[in-house]
């Protein structure tokens, strides 16, 4: 089946809406029309079978885009270990006659790699500017906006590990990278020459041998050690000649890790599930929220290191934040717990739960857990009230709260045609306010809905209307996916909540192994001040 749309962004006040499709980027005006479109290149290059699997062509191709493996880095060793690989895929139908069982475990890790769906996409506050990852291959891709939908693609930057959350600063010019292994980074938001040039020039730096040569002096170090003048054997000779020769492979092999500028801002030690940047009273701050239930405040960069402070009371995790731009001091955060947590962030203050769980009950009879999604605010129409939206993952409706001085008061239930995966408000020309939902619908046209504003109680409308025209995302989206595949990809929020394995793994000094054990706890102990 073909993905829904599953993530969305408002560009600027320029009306124009950014929405991903599965591996597919998709701009619409203020009409509803689809502007353009980009399509990742494992997707392209996987168009062609129509059976929903890619051959090994295929394959090869789509590891071709994969960030670069260690046998890049060795010289000879790379095209025999490239010909060993082709000599395999030659055969594949034969091996797998022989000996079935063995070939589809081969083949197991390959299928995952086959949808490279986009999981984060934010826009620059002026909308100049979209940056979207897409999962498998850890990617940031940047691309420009003309104000008028258009997109073009800037550039791409693999990261060292998967993103799990990403935010662009209030100056649009920074990208904050939050991982699963509890890292955030830095990067500029266009990157312009290429850090590879700085990552040479460090590789060149003279050590204290070669600065003595550079200096025209003797070949003799300044430090003690073998050299000409105190070896004197031919066997040691030998052996000092192979360790200058080893030095000088070492020089000329590429550097370990991304060749692009990006710079370590902090670490937790849990997986990260969310990130904010935000400016107050001209005071830059970095909110991060990880599985641990944490939520850490952190001062912005270049003081990232330092920890302003924590609002712990979270029981569960936390997977969303949401400051709103009227109430800079209000932070409303929700991830497992039964309700919505209300804080003074800046004095580290719980104001309020806010209870979510029977709202949900409604909806779905008998639900005994919540795992939010998403938290959205938004400012209805000329009022001077501020609103948050709450969506939940696996239930099929979007809850309107509105933020009083104390805590929120429940405005309205929207009761969506299918699950929904990501919502944005969006004003159009003549001060219209549309609530945009991708849901997970099997109707093309039902999978990206709209609801107009409500004046008479700062809600929406119930009825959904569908004013996009999706049939330019037909193609380009990429192979058809399985139900199986697209519920793995899409719903991954309630896979965060631990277990009673956890819980004993952690107490045991073990790792968690309820989201990917690989990825699911972080070993980097936060940055201190440099």
């Amino acid at each position: 089946m073909a993905p829904p749309f599953q993530r969305l962004a408002v560009l600027g006040n320029s009306g124009v809406l950014c929405a991903a499709r599965g591996p597919q980027i998709l701009t619409f005006n203020t009409e509803g029309q689809a502007v353009s479109s980009w399509t990742h290149p494992s997707a392209r290059a996987t168009e062609t079978p129509q059976d929903g699997t890619a051959d090994p062509s295929g394959d090869v191709e789509m590891n071709e885009n994969e960030p670069p493996a260690k046998k890049r880095r060795v010289g000879d060793a790379e095209s025999t270990t490239t010909a060993e690989s082709d000599s395999k895929q030659e055969t594949p139908s034969s091996e797998q006659a022989t000996n079935g069982k063995g070939q589809r475990k081969q083949r197991a890790p390959v299928a995952k790699q086959d949808h490279q769906f986009i999981i984060n996409l934010v826009a620059t506050m002026d909308g100049s500017h979209v940056v979207a990852v897409s999962g498998q291959d850890k990617a940031l891709w940047v691309f420009e906006h003309d104000g008028a939908g258009g997109l073009s693609e800037l550039s791409t930057r693999v990261m060292p590990k998967r993103p799990s959350s990403i935010d662009i600063t209030s100056d649009g010019k920074t990208i904050v990278c939050a991982d699963k292994f509890g890292d955030v980074y830095s990067l500029p938001l266009v990157s312009g020459q290429s850090a590879s040039n700085e990552a040479e020039n460090g590789s060149e730096a003279p050590s204290s041998t070669q600065t003595a040569t550079a200096q025209g002096k003797l070949r003799i170090v300044s430090k003690k050690g073998a050299n000409e003048l105190t070896v004197h054997s031919k066997r040691n000779l030998r052996a000092l000649e192979e360790q200058r020769r080893r030095k000088e492979q070492l020089k000329d092999m590429p550097k370990e890790g991304p060749d692009f500028e990006h710079n370590l801002l902090l670490g937790h030690v849990s997986m990260l599930t969310g990130i904010l940047s935000v400016v107050v009273d001209s005071r830059p701050y970095l909110l991060t929220a990880d599985r641990d239930e944490h939520i850490r405040i952190s001062r912005g960069i270049p003081q990232s290191h330092i920890i302003e402070g924590f609002c712990l009371g979270h029981t569960s995790f936390v997977n969303a934040l949401c400051i709103p731009n009227t109430r800079p001091d209000v932070l409303v955060s929700g991830g497992g717990d039964k309700e919505l947590y209300v804080w003074k962030w800046l004095e580290n203050q719980l104001l309020a739960k806010v209870d979510l769980l029977s709202h949900v009950q409604e909806v779905i009879p008998g639900a005994s857990q919540v795992a939010v999604l998403q938290l959205l605010s938004y400012k209805p129409g000329n009022s001077e009230k501020t609103c948050i939206i709450a969506v939940c993952e696996k239930v099929p409706a979007i809850f309107v709260f509105n933020l009083a001085q104390d805590g929120l008061n429940f405005v309205q239930t929207i009761k969506t045609l299918a699950n929904p995966l990501d919502a944005v408000v969006l004003q159009k020309d003549g001060g219209q306010q549309l609530l945009v939902v991708g849901v997970d619908s099997d109707h093309e046209q039902h999978s990206l809905v709209a609801y107009e504003h409500d004046p008479s109680n700062s809600g929406w409308t119930a009825e959904p209307t569908s004013p996009f025209d999706c049939g330019k995302a037909e193609s380009g989206s990429g192979p058809e996916v399985s139900r199986e595949d697209l519920d793995r990809l899409l719903y991954t929020v309630e896979n965060l909540r631990k277990t009673d394995m956890d819980e004993a793994g952690e107490d045991d000094g073990g790792v968690s192994t309820s989201v990917q054990p690989d990825d699911s706890k972080g070993t980097t102990p936060a940055v201190e001040a440099a």
